[in-house]
């Protein structure tokens, strides 16, 4: 199995795929960002496969859900996200008008 990843190296993104094998979970990524608390019918926001709203649903976040942006928005406002739900980390696509800093 393949699980598509995303790292920062000397400040520059880099995204793509690794065999599952060779990756072990850790708890030292910084989430800094999360799903808004008002969301449609605070029900969560779609993360989806690609950044489009036809892709296919991965998951649904709920509100408040921790998340790591890793890059700007593409021409249909969807964000490229790592998303921490318990205790593990999905990746997708979420609408960026339902993402808010933590800080």
């Amino acid at each position: 199995d393949y699980i598509k990843i995303a790292v920062e190296i000397d400040g520059k993104m880099y995204a793509g795929f690794v065999m599952a094998r060779y990756l072990t979970t850790f708890t030292g990524a910084v989430f800094d960002s999360r799903i808004s608390y008002n969301t449609p019918d605070h029900a969560g926001v779609v993360l989806r496969k690609d950044g489009t709203y036809y892709s296919e649903s991965i998951m649904v976040v709920p509100e408040g859900t921790d998340i790591r942006v890793i890059q700007i928005p593409n021409e249909n406002g969807y964000l490229p996200v790592d998303v921490f739900y318990n205790g593990e980390i999905f990746s997708g696509y979420v609408l960026e008008k339902y993402v808010e800093s933590k800080n």
